[in-house]
């Protein structure tokens, strides 16, 4: 069964029950539904705008960065690379200005989308962020490598039902090795469970 359940194959529930105690089945059920009440939120609609408006602020700051680090142009084109530099970063700074501006008024409004942030965020004049990409806030469901944070820090693991009914098996085939109990059980439930387990290993 838990083969199954890792090639992404799902059991019936009467399989599963066949298995189980009533007791295993009941805790099954409780961390299910413990599942389904802390599904997490969709994200909202102020983290999405302030996403977008950090993004063209990376951009920005990716062009001048890219800039900044070129050698001379050979061209014949006379150009002030100094002049063009700190424009490029000027761009930057006030795209990463305008975010921040953004999120510190959204937070304002408020307070509890801070759990959709990777960092805390202090707005006062000595601790407010430096503005280049690592010192940004970023949402928890961004995929940049400067994320300090991942939805699941902030809301917990998602189990799937799939990997519930794997964890139940499992959890079922340790209490019987271990507990007293199990090991009174007659002989062809524990060998159907030691199936189960050469199946776990098969299917790693």
């Amino acid at each position: 069964m838990i083969a199954k359940l890792d090639g992404d194959q799902d059991i019936q529930k009467r399989d599963l029950d066949a298995v189980l105690t009533a007791a295993q089945r009941e805790s099954f059920a409780a961390a299910w539904q413990e599942q389904r009440a802390n599904r997490r939120p969709e994200k909202p609609a102020e983290i999405t705008e302030y996403e977008r408006l950090l993004a063209k602020a990376d951009l920005a700051y990716g062009k001048f960065d890219s800039y900044s680090a070129r050698g001379k142009s050979r061209s014949n084109v006379i150009v002030d690379r100094g002049a063009h530099t700190r424009e490029l970063k000027a761009a930057a700074d006030r795209a990463y200005e305008h975010a921040l501006e953004h999120l510190q008024e959204i937070l304002a409004q408020d307070p509890g989308l801070c759990v959709w942030l990777d960092r805390a965020v202090d707005f006062s004049a000595e601790n407010a962020p430096t503005l280049d990409p690592p010192s940004m806030p970023r949402a928890v469901t961004s995929r940049s490598l400067n994320r300090l944070a991942s939805v699941g820090d902030r809301f917990g693991e998602v189990m799937t039902k799939r990997k519930l009914k794997r964890r139940a098996l499992q959890e079922a085939l340790e209490e019987l090795r271990g507990d007293e109990q199990g090991r009174e059980l007659k002989e062809a439930e524990r060998e159907k469970l030691e199936r189960l387990l050469g199946q776990i290993k098969q299917g790693r």
